[in-house]
């Protein structure tokens, strides 16, 4: 059905704001021209420039799947196109958030009009809809990545609002040509962080309300079929260079610092010291002799034994690590500069008030809310199997204020109905 001319008028004042936010940011990148921290898979691309294949030095080994493919991948070609200039790829987050924005923002739209068009506070839908692509474009943050990081988590959390988007577009008009959209950008995002596999539960509960079984089942297998078909040449790759069963070479690492006694089930120890720092000098002498694929199998041993040995404290690290993801880490800040590190209190008052208006929202929504929070609590609960830094949540975090302030206006309803009665 064609759009109303009002309606057409807001979407390209929506995507005028978006893309002058965009454009402003870009020209304050090359005029700050900040100082650049560059993580692993700018090494992965630099080294594929200069030798022909993609790897990082981890462990004394140069491991060529220690990172999943899409973010260094990207970082090639940029790097390959205009130079080994790490600002290029700042340019490309801003320019990969602008499209995020645009992405959320007809996430948003869809909710509203599918679950709340028969609500009070569907009068607000134009405004809160904003809210989600406002927090892309100027979470502090998210920014701080976007500009000083060569770093994939602006590409994660693309991936994470193109699936949910994808969907949406999926089921306001459930076309062969539209699923396959879905089904590509949801194989490219677990190829992007397998993690993003949660991605699937929002189509999934979508599909349950609007088709038959036979249905869901045939489009479900058409989205797993071209997803391993994305998937596929990495596993082959991967067994190829360092003999890995998988789609990266970190799985027994993460998974051993995620259990670790004596830490947060991240990155860091509680007394703030590297995971590394539980690691014994004879571990180190073993280390530098092993193989990518035996380095790989040394770190999940020791989780193993863990496992085997004290299953009720890898349980309760389970937990921490879920606290970790929905709160803060007590070493919150180890990796971010001062002028970060000053502005947590803050941020720790405002995430409080925006987590409690998110589950004000869950409570007074009802069913209609687990379409939105299926992916974000389901990403909670994967990510925590494995080790949880704040990063991990800030790909949700759009979402996360959006439906805190559509938990505010339900809770003003709420209340106006309340007094009205008595």
């Amino acid at each position: 059905m064609a759009k109303s001319y009002p309606e057409f008028m807001r979407g390209k004042k929506i995507i005028f704001f978006i893309s002058i936010t965009v454009f402003v940011q870009l020209i304050s990148l090359f005029i700050l021209h900040p100082r650049i921290i560059v993580w692993e898979d700018h090494y992965m691309a630099l080294n594929k420039l200069q030798t022909g294949e993609a790897f990082c030095v981890s462990d004394g080994q140069n491991n060529h799947s220690f990172v999943f493919p899409v973010y260094y991948s990207v970082v090639f070609l940029l790097y390959k196109i205009f130079g080994l200039h790490p600002i290029i790829v700042m340019a490309f987050h801003i320019l990969l958030n602008g499209v995020t924005a645009f992405f959320t923002w007809k996430t948003a739209d869809f909710f509203f009009d599918k679950f709340f068009a028969d609500h009070r506070i569907y009068h607000w839908k134009e405004k809160l809809i904003l809210i989600p692509a406002g927090v892309v474009l100027f979470h502090p943050l998210i920014l701080w990545y976007s500009f000083a990081n060569v770093h994939p988590l602006v590409l994660d959390m693309f991936f994470f609002y193109a699936c949910l988007f994808f969907t949406t577009v999926f089921f306001r008009n459930a076309t062969i040509k539209n699923l396959l959209l879905f089904a590509i950008t949801f194989g490219l995002s677990i190829l992007d962080r397998p993690t993003l596999i949660v991605c699937i539960l929002p189509f999934l509960l979508l599909s349950f309300e609007n088709f038959r079984m036979k249905k869901i089942l045939l489009n479900f297998s058409l989205v797993l079929f071209v997803s391993m078909l994305i998937i596929m040449p990495l596993l082959i790759r991967n067994y190829r260079t360092d003999k890995i069963i998988g789609l990266n070479s970190a799985t027994g690492k993460i998974l051993w610092k995620g259990a670790l006694y004596n830490s947060e089930g991240g990155n860091y120890l509680d007394n703030g010291k590297s995971f590394y720092a539980a690691m014994t000098g004879k571990d180190f002498d073993t280390l530098d002799h092993l193989s990518v694929r035996e380095q790989n199998k040394f770190f999940m041993n020791k989780y193993l034994i863990i496992l085997k040995n004290d299953p009720a404290h890898v349980t309760a690290m389970y937990f921490v690590k879920l606290k970790n993801f929905w709160w803060f880490r007590k070493n919150i800040g180890n990796e971010y500069p001062a002028f970060c590190r000053e502005l947590i209190p803050l941020y720790k008052i405002v995430f409080g008030l925006i987590l409690l208006l998110f589950i004000i929202c869950c409570i007074l929504s009802g069913r209609r809310i687990f379409f939105l929070i299926s992916a974000p609590v389901g990403l909670s609960l994967f990510q925590s199997v494995f080790y949880v830094e704040t990063r991990h949540r800030l790909i949700i975090e759009p979402l996360l204020v959006f439906l805190a302030v559509a938990g505010l206006f339900l809770l003003i309803d709420k209340l106006k109905i309340l007094n009205k009665k008595n």
